[in-house]
């Protein structure tokens, strides 16, 4: 079918109206209060990450935004209520590292976690570290990993869930160290650390921002960084593949996510303002201080992330002997 050249005319007539529609739309959200839901308990290195973000955000839409923790069953109450909800952009959730691995972990997992879900934009990567009750007669990984020996069974790790980068963590440590620790999984962070520190569990890897106080009170005692570097806050603590364990390197991710089908325009309003506010320098310091690394990548991006991290964790956990549940 040929096109006419009135008809050609008209449609380039019509084009401004259409990106005029569009500019519309972006600009008209959000006009009320926005939810994002969270899959953990309060008090941790993510609820930190996402009261700065919805604060600032507040800021710079004039709209309520509304921090929600639905912690529990490795993060899936507060994503399948996002994924239930209105794709319209007002109501999301700050993923964690839990949604990529729940397919590998929960047996019966109730929704995909690509097909069912908008990615929107990662928002950051935590540095983990390994801390322990004072009362722990270990100050390192190799002494770690000789009282693990010479104690099996013994030791306990806190986690903050089933799925969670920290019980991976432990879970790679004891299979790459060849030891044996049992967890002892809570809902989230924040009560993990209380554990660790009521000697309820004896150690544990947890996000730098959140460890960093009680390492400093000397409520728990530093042992290693999970990732490839040391941290700028505690240069004299080694990485574990420093002390002993080769190759070992970890941590954990957020990213702001949506139920499928979200309107482009909306989806690309809430990245390109999450990346907005990550660049503001007072909240690019207030996350690096905690061993916090802002990110702000686009929906793309963070689609191939999550995709990359999945067949990652998949091979790890295979290897690790971790069955669903």
């Amino acid at each position: 079918m040929q096109i006419t050249r009135r008809e050609l005319t008209r449609a380039m007539a019509c084009l401004p109206l259409a990106l005029a529609g569009t500019s519309r739309a972006q600009a008209s959200f959000p006009s009320r209060a926005v939810r994002i839901i969270l899959p953990f308990a309060p008090g941790g290195a993510g609820d930190m990450v996402a009261r700065v973000l919805a604060e600032r955000l507040t800021d710079l839409w004039k709209q309520p935004v509304i921090i929600e923790n639905k912690a529990g069953a490795s993060g899936i109450v507060a994503t399948q209520a996002v994924q239930v909800a209105p794709p319209d952009g007002y109501v999301v959730t700050l993923a964690s590292f839990q949604h990529a691995v729940n397919p590998f972990l929960v047996a019966k997992l109730p929704y995909d976690s690509l097909k069912d879900f908008t990615p929107i934009s990662q928002v950051s990567n935590t540095q983990l570290i390994l801390v322990a009750n004072p009362s722990l007669p270990v100050r390192n990984v190799r002494e770690l990993i000789a009282y693990a020996k010479q104690n099996p069974g013994k030791l306990n790790y806190a986690s903050a869930g089933n799925g969670s980068s920290t019980q991976l963590a432990a879970a790679l440590l004891s299979s790459m160290a060849g030891i044996e620790m049992v967890q002892v999984a809570y809902k989230g962070s924040g009560p993990a650390l209380l554990g660790m520190m009521s000697n309820e569990a004896n150690l544990g890897f947890d996000g730098l921002i959140s460890a960093l106080p009680q390492i400093r009170a000397g409520k728990l005692k530093a042992l290693a960084m999970a990732g490839s570097k040391r941290s700028p806050q505690l240069p004299d603590v080694p990485t574990v593949a420093e002390s002993g364990v080769p190759g070992f390197d970890t941590g954990s991710w957020l990213g702001i996510i949506g139920p499928a089908n979200m309107p482009a325009d909306v989806v690309n309003k809430w990245q390109h303002d999450v990346a907005s506010v990550l660049a503001q320098p007072a909240v690019r310091d207030r996350y690096l201080e905690g061993g916090i690394d802002p990110v702000g990548s686009t929906p793309a991006e963070f689609t191939r992330f999550l995709q990359s991290e999945m067949t990652r964790w998949a091979d790890v956990i295979a290897k690790a002997g971790i069955k669903p549940t």
